[in-house]
């Protein structure tokens, strides 16, 4: 009896099939173009969101970020939470992920950070990053969609 309902990795492969290279992707590295650019053209909707820096929740992050581009020689530039980052995929020999990493690696050269949107979104109000509600929920913690510089804990009151 066959099955319509699609193997765990058939799954994998159609989600992933979106961002693989493309064929010319050895060329179009060799010119160099701006990863921002690459990301419009060969990975359209795979940015969700940007944001200047981490919300207070999270300032050690903000150091951590500032740290990591001193040691590069750049500024901080931007937080671009990215719908996935394929890491695992991306590690295995021949993988199909070369320009997706080079976009990746010129980012962060340029002082930009790229985060999931499985871990991080953004403060409703001030856009500043925090910590995603599916992450939240994974630690059985409340979601209220805003940094603590946003909203204000109450005791007396329900998350």
């Amino acid at each position: 009896m066959a099955s319509d309902h699609k193997k765990p990795d058939e799954k994998l492969d159609q989600i992933l099939s979106d961002w693989t290279d493309p064929p010319n992707v050895d060329d179009i590295i060799a010119q160099q173009l701006k990863p921002l650019k690459c990301i419009s053209k060969y990975f359209p909707n795979w940015i969700v969101k940007t944001s200047p820096q981490f919300s207070v929740d999270l300032s050690k992050y903000n150091v951590q970020w500032a740290a990591g581009c001193i040691e590069l020689n750049t500024d901080p530039a931007e937080i671009i939470i990215v719908k996935n980052t394929f890491m695992e995929e991306r590690k295995k020999a021949n993988n199909k992920y070369k320009l997706m990493s080079w976009v990746i690696v010129e980012l962060t050269r340029k002082g930009y950070l790229v985060l999931i949107s499985d871990i991080f979104d953004t403060c409703e109000q001030c856009n500043l990053v925090i910590v995603s509600k599916e992450r939240m929920a994974q630690h059985s913690y409340s979601f209220s969609g805003k940094c603590q510089s946003c909203h204000k804990y109450d005791p007396t009151k329900p998350l």
